[in-house]
């Protein structure tokens, strides 16, 4: 947490006021983000909101850049997978990995939940880049997959962002207590889309177990 919030002071101090650099920076994190960069998406939202916090750029605007720079980070994921996905089934390293019996299992699962399970990946930091390429390998089209994206980002992008701004303002800037709470929302909310996502699941198990019979 310590090292993260001297990151954000000397990212600021190195942006100063350019506000092209600021959306700039913004963007090209959050896409890479979206492609494998091991950083966590939340603490660039909380970059963002502190460049807001110093008057470098705009909420409004910042907001649409970021939800632009995610959702083409995971689109781009879901055009790998369409792409390439065949190759990494067949290929000799991976083959393993990407059993036909496995394959089948994953499509079955997407025909079935395709849907929920690509809208509840977006609150998922270590789930989301499978989810992503799995369902370009399926047959999910690419706007279905940018609609469920976006309407998934459209919750917790703006959420963390203007959250973040309003800590900074009742802070005064001070960087390690609002990343602190922005944290504990961020826990919360992932608590609620988990409550979320087992209830839907447990409903789906237990109507199929009820119709189960009737079906005899």
């Amino acid at each position: 947490m310590e090292a993260f919030a001297s990151y954000l002071t000397e990212i600021s101090a190195l942006i100063g006021s350019n506000t092209f650099f600021a959306y700039t920076i913004v963007f090209a994190i959050l896409t890479l983000c979206g492609i494998g960069l091991p950083v966590p998406e939340d603490f660039v939202l909380i970059l963002a909101g502190y460049f807001i916090f110093n008057e470098v750029a705009d909420m409004y605007l910042m907001i649409a850049v970021a939800m632009v720079g995610i959702l083409l980070g995971d689109y781009l994921i879901f055009l790998f997978g369409s792409r390439w996905g065949d190759w990494f089934q067949n290929h000799r390293h991976f083959k393993k990995a990407f059993s036909q019996k496995r394959v089948e299992k994953v499509h079955d699962y997407f025909d079935k939940y395709g849907n929920k399970f690509v809208f509840f990946a977006r609150f998922f930091w270590g789930l989301r880049a499978a989810t992503f390429f799995l369902a370009g390998t399926h047959t999910m089209s690419g706007m279905r997959f940018l609609l469920l994206d976006f309407l998934g980002a459209l919750i917790s992008i703006p959420l963390i962002i203007y959250l973040s701004v309003l800590l900074f303002q009742k802070f005064s800037g001070e960087i390690e207590t609002a990343m602190m709470l922005i944290g504990e929302f961020s826990h919360v909310l992932l608590a609620v889309m988990i409550s979320i996502v087992v209830y839907t699941l447990l409903k789906h198990y237990l109507d199929g177990k009820l119709t189960k019979p009737l079906d005899k």
